[in-house]
C-alpha cells in the first residue's frame, strides 16, 4: 500500500509539469496529505513490527 501511495505521488508530480496553477496546487495539497498518509502507514508497521518482537502478537 506504501508503495503505491509513493507512485500515485510520482504520477502526480509528473502531471503537474502540464497543469495550470490551480490544478498545480491541488497536486500539491493532495502530495502533502499522501506523504503523511505515507508516514502514518510506516509508523503502523513498525508498531506491529515490535509488537511481534515482543510477543504482542
Amino acid at each position: 500500500m506504501v508503495q503505491n501511495t509513493i507512485e500515485n505521488m510520482e504520477k502526480a508530480e509528473a502531471t503537474m509539469a502540464n497543469a495550470g496553477p490551480e490544478e498545480r496546487q491541488a497536486i500539491e495539497e493532495k502530495n502533502e496529505r499522501r506523504r503523511e498518509s505515507i508516514e502514518g502507514m510506516r509508523e503502523e508497521i513498525r508498531d506491529e513490527a515490535r509488537a511481534r518482537e515482543n510477543g504482542e502478537i
